[in-house]
């Protein structure tokens, strides 16, 4: 079975789409709903969804508010010394949303601290990318003359 995922399919494109070998498209933007349909179309399979669960009271990401923010400061006092070039790179990427260069990145902090490259290895995972601004940002007010890189 091939199912196209498609940004500009227009229904009547559809002929076309067959003939190629397709055996359905769906277009852009799509819901993982319109997958598992196409899915239970052409191949008869049934999802069963699991009910996500909830965290437990107090629980925030794992932790409660204030152990996140003294992991945080923990952070931040890390970067502090880190070198302002690789500093620069951390803003950067978290800017830009680079994921891959994120983590590229963080490797490069890790001899620095290896609990705060973690701590930012799981922020970048969890898009959490105006946290790790705000971190970087810290760690510049600790130490003075560092100047902010322009996304550009």
């Amino acid at each position: 079975m091939v199912i196209a995922v498609t940004a500009s399919a227009f229904e009547e494109q559809r002929a076309g789409i067959l003939m190629v070998g397709c055996d359905d498209f769906v277009r852009k933007p799509f819901r993982a709903a319109d997958i598992f349909e196409m899915l239970h179309h052409h191949l008869g399979v049934r999802f069963v969804h699991a009910e996500p669960e909830e965290p437990p009271a107090g629980e925030v990401d794992g932790g409660d508010r204030e152990s996140r923010s003294s992991d945080d400061a923990a952070v931040s006092r890390s970067l502090s010394i880190v070198p302002p070039d690789l500093l620069a790179e951390l803003e950067r990427a978290s800017i830009l949303g680079s994921l891959n260069h994120l983590h590229l990145i963080i490797e490069q902090i890790r001899p620095y601290n290896p609990d705060a490259a973690n701590r930012l290895a799981r922020l970048a995972d969890r898009f959490e990318y105006p946290r790790i601004l705000a971190l970087i940002e810290e760690a510049r007010e600790a130490t003075p003359g560092v100047i902010p890189v322009d996304a550009r």
